[in-house]
């Protein structure tokens, strides 16, 4: 285990935010979560393969896939649903994803590097 592992698996609850996708979905509560330092590891790999072969859904699915989850924290989807998760309806993926996202800060840092420099 890496130490940005234990950082955080030694939090006692899991940050999430709700988003709301009764649009889609009537009745559902769903939230995304504060990704562990391996489920980072893992987005990122797919944001790498996207770019290499141009398929940025799978990489955008494979971030709601590993952020999704109920209000107790508990996992909805799993990175075996990915596939799954590309055919959803388009809105409805950009909207988790990017609630994932922000919640994530992914990007932060390099955007305040950017403006630093």
């Amino acid at each position: 285990m890496t130490l940005r592992d234990s950082l955080f698996s030694a939090a006692k609850t899991v940050a999430k935010q709700p988003v709301d996708v009764s649009k889609w979905i009537a009745g559902s509560d769903v939230f995304v979560k504060v990704l562990t330092g391996t489920e980072l590891d893992r987005y990122t790999d797919s944001v790498r393969q996207a770019q290499e072969s141009k398929h940025y859904a799978k990489a955008n699915a494979t971030l709601v896939a590993l952020s999704l989850c109920d209000g107790d924290g508990n996992p909805l989807a799993t990175i075996d649903d990915v596939p799954a998760i590309c055919d959803w309806n388009a809105k409805l993926l950009d909207k988790i994803f990017n609630a994932a996202f922000e919640l994530n800060r992914i990007g932060v840092e390099e955007s305040e590097q950017t403006e630093k420099n």
